[in-house]
C-alpha cells in the first residue's frame, strides 16, 4: 500500500457539490488530513483568502478566462497549481494548450479512480500530470524554439553589430528574462546589466523589450517572404 502524504491546500471549483465529493473522498485516501473546500465558481478572492500554495482543481464547465488568466500568472509566481479535470477533449493539442498557459494538469471525465489517486499523488508532491506525448510534444517546441532563437540572435549580432555579451544579453531579453535573472544566470552584476541593455536598445533603436520582439519578428517575416 502506498504511503499516505501530507499536502497543501485543495479548492476544488465545480458546479455540482456531488462533483466535489467525489474529488474529495479520493483526496481523503491519498491524504492526511488534506485541507479541501469547495467553491461553485472561480473569482478573484478566492486566491486571495489562501494563505498556503494551493492546488486548484477546476471542473471544465467551470474553467473561464478569469481561470486561464489565474494559471498564467503562476508561471512567473511558481506558488499554485492549476488543473482542469472532467475534461472531454482528449486530442493532444487540447492538453497542449493548457501546459502552455500555466496549467499543471488535466485530468479526464473517462479516468477511473485508481487514475485519478496517482494523479492527485502526483500532484501532492509538486509534480505535472500531463500524458507522456504531451510532455515530448512541448519538449520538441522548446527545442525548436531555442533553435530558432539563436539563428534569430546571429542575425541581430551580424546586422547590429553586437559584442558577444551583447547578444547573449539580448537572447535572455527575448525570452523574458528580467535583469536579476540576467545578472544571477551571466554572474555579473545588475548594474553591469543595465549598461549592457541601453548598449543593445541604442544600437537596435529600440526602446522596450517588447520592441526588441517586434525587430526578431520584422526578421522572421523577411525570411518568410524570400
Amino acid at each position: 500500500m502506498e504511503e499516505i502524504k501530507e499536502v497543501r491546500n485543495f479548492v476544488v471549483i465545480a458546479e455540482n457539490y456531488s462533483t466535489f465529493l467525489k474529488l474529495k473522498s479520493i483526496l481523503d485516501i491519498c491524504f492526511t488530513a488534506p485541507l479541501v473546500s469547495y467553491e461553485k465558481q472561480w473569482h478573484m478572492s478566492i486566491r486571495q483568502n489562501q494563505i498556503v500554495p494551493t492546488i486548484y482543481l477546476i471542473e471544465e464547465s467551470a474553467c473561464t478566462s478569469s481561470v486561464r488568466s489565474a494559471a498564467t500568472y503562476s508561471i512567473e509566481t511558481r506558488e499554485d497549481m492549476y488543473v482542469l479535470f472532467d475534461v472531454s477533449n482528449p486530442a493532444t493539442d487540447f492538453s497542449l494548450a493548457l501546459l502552455k498557459g500555466g496549467f499543471n494538469g488535466v485530468l479526464f471525465e473517462s479516468d477511473t479512480p485508481e487514475v485519478l489517486m496517482k494523479a492527485m499523488r502526483r500532484l501532492g508532491d509538486g509534480e505535472s500530470w500531463f500524458s507522456r506525448r504531451v510532455v515530448e510534444r512541448a519538449l520538441r517546441e522548446y527545442q525548436e524554439g531555442g533553435s530558432r532563437l539563436a539563428d534569430a540572435g546571429d542575425q541581430l549580432a551580424s546586422i547590429y553589430d553586437l559584442s558577444k555579451r551583447e547578444l547573449q544579453i539580448t537572447q535572455l531579453l527575448i525570452q523574458g528574462a528580467t535583469n536579476t535573472a540576467i545578472a544571477e544566470q551571466l554572474f555579473i552584476s545588475q548594474n553591469t546589466v543595465k549598461s549592457h541593455v541601453a548598449r543593445v536598445f541604442r544600437k537596435l533603436d529600440v526602446n522596450s523589450r517588447q520592441e526588441i520582439l517586434s525587430v526578431v519578428a520584422a526578421l522572421h517575416d523577411r525570411e518568410e517572404v524570400n
